[in-house]
């Protein structure tokens, strides 16, 4: 997880954590846990993520497999 890659996406389109938590269904504490790896992703979440940011796979790659 490259959660400063992650975090350049959501500020590069304007996006707060808050958009993207709720779009997921969990807390912003839920998704912080993603964040640092204390929770892992599942494919939905990584799905609805690049639906959000509207980001191109290789971006959601380079974010969640890296």
């Amino acid at each position: 997880m490259n959660k400063d890659l992650f975090n350049y996406h959501l500020k590069n389109r304007g996006i707060t954590q808050m958009v993207i938590a709720e779009s997921l269904g969990i807390t912003v504490q839920s998704l912080q846990n993603r964040l640092t790896g204390k929770v892992d992703w599942n494919l939905k979440e990584i799905k609805t993520v690049q639906g959000v940011l509207k980001l191109k796979q290789e971006e959601i790659d380079r974010i969640f497999f890296a």
